[in-house]
C-alpha cells in the first residue's frame, strides 16, 4: 500500500499573471495537517479516490485512511473558521458516497463494512461530530450513492436487489417508504448457469449526481444484455426534475452515438456534475476519437475544451470537471509546461493555477507540483461552489530546495 504524507499548507500567494487571476482573489489562509497537530489521525494517511465535498458554506469534508498499529477510516472535515473535526470508525468500517445536505447542513454517506454489506444511511453534524442513524437496507437490497432532494425530505439512492438487479430509488425520509425511479436487467439464469435477460434493458446503472439545490439529479444508463458492460454499449444521460412532493419528471436525455445514429459524440465519461437550473457538464469522446469537455442545457450542447485543442490542453483527466449554479466550470488538464487547473465561464476559459508556481507557506516558498515529474500535480478534482470560490489540492515542494512537502488544499476566494 502506498502511503502520502498529507500536509495542509497556508497559503498566501499564487504568482500567476495578473490577467489569469482577474475574478479571483489569492488563496487565504487555510488549514494544516502534520505529525505536530494530527488531530488525533496518523500523518501517514491514504486518501479515498472519491473527490472531496466542498460546499457553499465553505466547508470541506475529506476521506481518509490512517495505519497504525491497525486500519481505521473516517471522515475529515474543515469550515472557514479553521474549525477541524475527525470521525474515525471501527476497523471493519468505512464510509462511501459522500453527500452535503444543505438543507440539514450535515454530511450523508454509506457506512459500509469490509465484507462490503451497507451498515446503514447515517449523516453527520461536522460541528458536534455526531452521527445520526437515517435509513438501514433491507437485508435483501445493497444501496450506495446516497443524496437528498426536494429540500430534504427524500433521499435518491442506487439498489441492487439479491438478484442483482439495479434501481435507482428515492426514499421517502418521513414515511421511509421506497419507491423505484428506474429499473435495470434481471438476470434470467438458464440451465446451462448463464445469465440473460429478456428484452431491452439496461445493464447498468451509474453513480447519479444532484444539484445543490435538489431539484434536479442526472444519471447515465448503459443499455444492453445482463453484465454487459462493454463500451462499444449504448449509453445515455438523463436528467430528471423533482418537485417538494417528490413527483419525478424526466427533464431531457442526451445520446451517444451507439443509442442513435445522429448523435455528434460517440460515448460519454461515466462521472458529470448538474447545477440547480438542470444544465450539465460532462466528458465525452467525439467521433472523431477526440475527447473533450462539453456544457450542456436544455437549448443543447457546446464544446469546452478538446484534447490538442491547444498546448495547454493535450489531455483530459477523467472524473474531472465541476460546475456550480452559475455556469462556472472547473477542470484539470495537463499539456505544455506540466498539469494546470483551469477555469471556464460565458465561453471563456483561462488557466486558474499552473504546474510551477510558486506558493507562499508558513514553511517557506513553495512550487505547486512534485519534483518528481512521474507523481501527480493536482490530487482529485477541482471543487467550485455557489460563491464562485474554487477548492483545489496539489502537491507542492518547498523552493530553492526542492523538498516535497506534501499534499496541501486551498479554496481560491473571488474578487467580488
Amino acid at each position: 500500500m502506498k502511503y502520502i504524507q498529507i500536509t495542509f499548507l497556508t497559503a498566501f500567494f499564487l504568482s500567476l499573471p495578473v490577467h489569469a487571476l482577474e475574478a479571483f482573489k489569492t488563496p487565504e489562509i487555510q488549514f494544516r495537517f502534520d505529525s505536530k497537530k494530527p488531530f488525533e489521525v496518523s500523518p501517514r494517511v491514504t486518501l479515498g479516490l472519491e473527490a472531496p465535498v466542498f460546499t457553499d458554506d465553505r466547508k470541506i469534508f475529506l476521506k481518509f485512511s490512517a495505519w497504525n498499529s491497525e486500519q481505521v477510516s473516517g471522515i475529515m472535515s474543515w469550515d472557514s473558521t479553521n474549525y477541524v473535526q475527525v470521525t474515525k470508525f471501527k476497523q471493519n468500517q468505512f464510509p462511501m458516497g459522500m453527500h452535503y445536505n444543505p438543507f440539514s447542513k450535515k454530511l450523508l454517506f454509506e457506512l459500509m463494512n469490509t465484507g462490503y454489506f451497507s451498515e446503514g444511511i447515517f449523516s453527520l453534524d461536522p460541528h458536534s461530530n455526531d452521527l445520526s442513524f437515517e435509513w438501514k437496507s433491507p437485508s435483501d437490497l445493497f444501496t450506495s450513492d446516497v443524496s437528498s432532494l426536494a429540500g430534504g425530505k427524500f433521499l435518491l439512492m442506487r439498489v441492487t436487489d439479491e438478484n442483482k438487479r439495479q434501481y435507482l430509488s428515492l426514499l421517502n425520509v418521513k414515511t421511509k417508504v421506497r419507491q423505484n425511479i428506474i429499473s435495470g436487467a434481471t438476470p434470467v439464469f438458464s440451465e446451462l448457469g448463464h445469465s440473460t435477460t429478456q428484452g431491452k434493458s439496461i445493464s447498468w446503472i451509474f453513480r447519479p449526481q444532484v444539484s445543490r439545490n435538489g431539484k434536479y439529479f442526472s444519471v447515465k444508463l448503459r443499455k444492453g444484455q445482463w453484465k454487459e458492460f462493454s463500451e462499444s454499449r449504448p449509453d445515455e444521460i438523463r436528467v430528471y426534475k423533482i418537485d417538494e412532493s417528490g413527483k419525478v419528471s424526466l427533464h431531457r436525455t442526451l445520446f451517444d452515438r451507439d443509442s442513435n445514429p445522429r448523435a455528434k459524440l460517440k460515448s460519454f465519461d461515466n462521472s458529470h456534475s448538474v447545477n440547480s437550473k438542470g444544465d450539465l457538464v460532462f466528458g465525452a469522446q467525439s467521433i472523431s476519437g477526440r475527447r473533450g469537455l462539453y456544457f450542456n442545457t436544455a437549448e443543447g450542447t457546446k464544446k469546452i475544451a478538446s484534447e490538442g485543442g491547444n498546448s495547454w490542453t493535450q489531455k483530459i483527466p477523467h472524473f474531472n470537471a465541476d460546475l456550480n449554479d452559475r455556469d462556472e466550470i472547473v477542470f484539470r488538464v495537463h499539456g505544455k509546461g506540466g498539469e494546470h487547473l483551469m477555469y471556464h465561464y460565458n465561453g471563456k476559459t483561462q488557466r486558474l493555477v499552473a504546474n510551477s508556481s510558486i506558493i507562499k507557506t508558513d514553511l517557506g516558498d513553495a512550487i505547486v507540483g512534485a519534483i518528481d515529474k512521474t507523481k501527480m500535480t493536482f490530487f482529485s478534482s477541482p471543487r467550485i461552489n455557489n460563491l464562485g470560490e474554487v477548492m483545489f489540492g496539489a502537491l507542492v515542494s518547498l523552493a530553492p530546495s526542492k523538498t516535497e512537502i506534501g499534499l496541501g488544499f486551498y479554496i481560491i476566494p473571488r474578487a467580488d
